[in-house]
């Protein structure tokens, strides 16, 4: 018997699809993508850079109260997650949501290395945050998120074009901003010193 060596990002979405519980099969449903494909196009990136980009997220963790909304407290079904994974995160935090002290990984099959597993996580519907699930369930980011799962240098390649692309925004030069003591935080903060312009900065990418 002959096994195919490689599959097409179509054929992996489908049958992907196809063995999950019927339950479980993804279904045309609102997606976060259209948002995020229009605030990165107001930056200059596209959809290649939005989905390669992304995929930073096959490190770091999370707390239990911002993927809170990814799993209903008494509901075993929701067709935008996989029912085994939605009751691993509730059973993490059903009780910890308001501390917010448990955190889960974001890519749940290869923490600590950078690889294309994130994008398996997403085709199996265990993609932690809505806005990464979404890439899954666009048709302007679907097939590019299945190819990153089957050809990791494909995604090696697009994430370090991304990158470079990323590192040219407002850029600064000279005097102009600051070399951060603590990346978290602008340095008034780090030494104490809050002014009204500081609260409420994030990295909005």
């Amino acid at each position: 018997m002959r096994c195919p060596t490689r599959r097409s990002a179509p054929l992996l979405l489908t049958s992907s699809s196809a063995s999950a519980p019927r339950s479980t099969a993804p279904a045309a449903r609102p997606s976060p993508a259209p948002t995020l494909i229009s605030s990165f196009g107001n930056r200059s990136l596209d959809v290649a850079d939005l989905v390669a980009l992304s995929g930073a997220h096959t490190f770091g963790i999370a707390h239990c109260p911002s993927f809170s909304d990814r799993f209903t407290p008494n509901i075993d079904f929701n067709p935008l997650i996989d029912p085994l994974f939605a009751r691993r995160l509730r059973a993490k935090c059903a009780k910890d949501v308001p501390q917010g002290t448990a955190n889960q990984t974001l890519d749940v099959r290869t923490p600590d290395v950078f690889d294309n597993k994130y994008y398996l996580d997403l085709i199996v519907r265990q993609g932690l945050f809505k806005s990464d699930q979404g890439l899954i369930d666009h048709p302007d980011t679907t097939l590019l998120a299945a190819r990153f799962a089957l050809i990791q240098s494909s995604f090696f390649s697009q994430f370090a074009k991304s990158m470079v692309k990323m590192s040219n925004m407002d850029l600064l030069t000279g005097t102009q901003g600051e070399i951060r003591q603590n990346c978290a935080v602008p340095n008034r903060r780090a030494e104490g010193i809050e002014t009204a312009n500081d609260e409420g900065h994030t990295a909005t990418m």
